[in-house]
């Protein structure tokens, strides 16, 4: 492990890549769940859901449930409020994670602290497989995923975690 001295961090390091990678997905995460916050009771609304669905995407889930989004709104209507406080809920929980995830990164790895890099690769592996757990019952259907996944936090962390993960260990170790 290294404990290199703030001073002797160096931003185009293996390891300084990896703090920035890792910030920008914590600030690309922070700014798309405040969006849906600002956007919430637009996009709890029976059209958007439509499009949208309640979990992956209007085509998935309708697909899923065996019953298109209308019926299930009809069939459920209080499914709607329910929805939309839930949104409330883990949009929040986004926005904490992203914090967190900055705090980790600029206070912790910066400083070489391999303690820091290991929670953020093990929070992120752990929101990836929440991630999974929704959509492997869906491959178990064998219902085609398509481009209309949507969470901009599944990407990022898909995307930005290998790479930032290799570059993190490169640098610290």
């Amino acid at each position: 492990m290294s404990t290199n001295p703030l001073s002797e961090f160096r931003w185009l390091s293996p390891l300084g890549v990896s703090v920035i990678l890792f910030i920008l997905q914590a600030v690309l995460t922070i700014v798309a769940s405040l969006i849906v916050l600002t956007l919430n009771p637009r996009i709890t609304t029976t059209a958007y859901r439509v499009e949208g669905g309640f979990m992956l995407s209007g085509r998935i889930d309708s697909l899923f449930f065996g019953k298109s989004i209308e019926q299930i709104i009809k069939d459920n209507p209080q499914l709607q409020e329910i929805d939309r406080y839930a949104l409330y809920v883990r949009a929040g929980l986004w926005v904490a994670f992203g914090f967190f995830q900055i705090a980790l990164a600029w206070f912790g790895m910066r400083q070489g602290q391999a303690w820091a890099f290991w929670t953020i690769v093990l929070s992120n592996i752990a929101a990836l497989a929440g991630w999974l757990m929704v959509i492997l019952p869906v491959v178990q259907k064998r219902i085609p995923l398509g481009f209309d996944l949507p969470p901009v936090v599944l990407l990022l962390a898909g995307v930005i975690l290998p790479i930032a993960g290799i570059l993190g260990w490169i640098g610290l170790y």
